[in-house]
């Protein structure tokens, strides 16, 4: 227990050194006259479409990663798989279409809550601060390389933001999961029961911009975060997301800072509730929330293998109001993973009982 522990501070120390060292002072900073002049010393065109070009560049190389381990290329991993159960896209044919018919939904979800949102909010959360900013005075959306910021700014001001992040995901996804919110909103995320990469980002509109995209930016705006610091931001949260929705765990991962991520998260798209939390477990354990990840495996291992991952008659791939609402008023320690299975009828109710989940084979 002592020596797991001292390995998880060692591996958060080298995650702190990465990201307030080596990424801002080695690559960025060294870089930013070159950046400034690629967006011709606009401090707005700087953070504003900056800011979705690193999204953009994150995204694509990290799938892609993961990509190359889902094809098989490198089987050694396959060892850190969460669940050791088939992908969706090797098992039967509708399974199998109805994961691709996902993968095409969530592209298409991603491509627009990232340009018809994620834009317009950016310049929104710009314009406030945009004198202090432009006149190089420091501040959201600063961009000279003279207060470009230290090493201790960096390693503060990212504490600060995870913290702050964590705490309105938290907030945020207890509230997504409201009978009402989750059958109208939320429901979007959850029909990922067998998580990939790719489903990290796929929201309703809704969501991506009260549970994703405030909790993500709040914290820069509350420390006045350099335009550089945002980038540092934006690729610690957009790797840590996919990591944490990507089916793997990896011990050694510098971008998942303290569970909940691969298993914890896994274990919450699997039973529909608890492990709330983004970055960190405190809130999950402060309020009672918190599952054990070993007993979802076990429930899930249990369960019949013959399509469990198809996508139910009428497409929806989540509980009821009325059976998501029954697991929310249960203590976290008490609810039995083995028990939570649904198979959902064409008119949307759902039923327990020993049939598997019917769900789409692959995001908070």
């Amino acid at each position: 227990m002592a020596s797991a522990f001292a390995l998880t501070v060692l591996r958060l120390g080298v995650s702190l050194a990465l990201f307030a060292y080596v990424l801002p002072q080695l690559v960025l900073r060294p870089a930013w006259p070159a950046i400034l002049r690629l967006f011709g010393d606009s401090p707005a065109a700087t953070l504003i479409v900056g800011q979705l070009l690193v999204h953009a560049a994150v995204f694509v190389a990290v799938n892609g990663m993961y990509a190359v381990l889902y094809a098989g290329y490198v089987p050694q991993l396959d060892r850190y798989r969460v669940i050791p159960k088939p992908w969706p896209w090797q098992r039967d044919e509708a399974t199998r279409a109805a994961f691709w018919a996902s993968v095409r939904s969530a592209i298409t979800a991603i491509a627009f809550n990232n340009l018809a949102l994620g834009l317009p909010l950016a310049w929104l959360t710009y314009r406030g601060p945009r004198t202090l900013a432009e006149a190089g005075g420091g501040g959201y959306g600063d961009v000279s390389l003279a207060t470009f910021p230290s090493v201790a700014t960096m390693a503060w001001q990212l504490v600060a933001c995870v913290v702050v992040e964590d705490t309105l995901f938290y907030w945020s996804h207890r509230l997504l999961h409201t009978p009402w919110l989750y059958r109208h909103v939320h429901k979007t995320h959850h029909a990922w029961w067998h998580t990939i990469s790719l489903a990290a980002e796929h929201a309703h509109p809704v969501e991506w911009a009260l549970g994703n995209a405030l909790p993500f930016i709040a914290g820069p705006q509350l420390v006045g975060a350099h335009t550089a610091f945002l980038y540092v931001w934006m690729v610690l949260r957009i790797a840590s997301t996919l990591d944490g929705h990507s089916g793997y765990c990896f011990p050694w991962s510098l971008v998942r800072l303290w569970p909940p991520s691969g298993e914890e998260h896994d274990a919450h798209h699997s039973v529909n509730v608890g492990n709330f939390g983004s970055s960190l477990p405190v809130w999950d354990a402060v309020c009672g929330t918190g599952i054990a990840h070993s007993r979802v495996v076990a429930a899930k291992l249990r369960e019949p293998r013959v399509g469990d991952t198809a996508v139910a008659p009428g497409g929806d791939g989540g509980d009821s109001d009325e059976a998501h609402a029954a697991k929310q008023a249960e203590p976290a320690d008490e609810r039995a993973p083995g028990s939570e299975r649904r198979v959902h009828s064409g008119d949307g109710r759902s039923s327990s009982g020993g049939g598997a989940r019917r769900r789409v084979g692959a995001a908070s």
